[in-house]
Formats: structure tokens, C-alpha cells, sequence
């Protein structure tokens, strides 16, 4: 239990690198993006 933020910030690094290649006004990019916002405020 004691490496969940650092396993929630690799994953969120990945979707923000994840971001560079999609398409703004896609509802991926939208869903990415909501997804690292949450799993930010989840890790405090």
C-alpha cells in the first residue's frame, strides 16, 4: 500500500505523455485528461 501514489504517478506521467498524441477535440484527449486531473487530486 505504501508505493500506490508513486504506481498513481507513473500512470499519470504516461497520460500526460499519452496527451502529445492525441487529437484536442477528441473525446480521448478529454477522457485522458479528466482521468490525470482525478488521479492528481487522488494522490494528493
Amino acid at each position: 500500500m505504501k508505493h500506490l501514489p508513486n504506481i498513481i504517478t507513473l500512470i499519470r506521467v504516461a497520460g500526460s505523455f499519452s496527451l502529445l498524441l492525441c487529437d484536442v477535440t477528441g473525446m480521448v484527449f478529454w477522457g485522458i485528461y479528466g482521468f490525470c486531473g482525478i488521479s492528481d487530486m487522488a494522490d494528493g
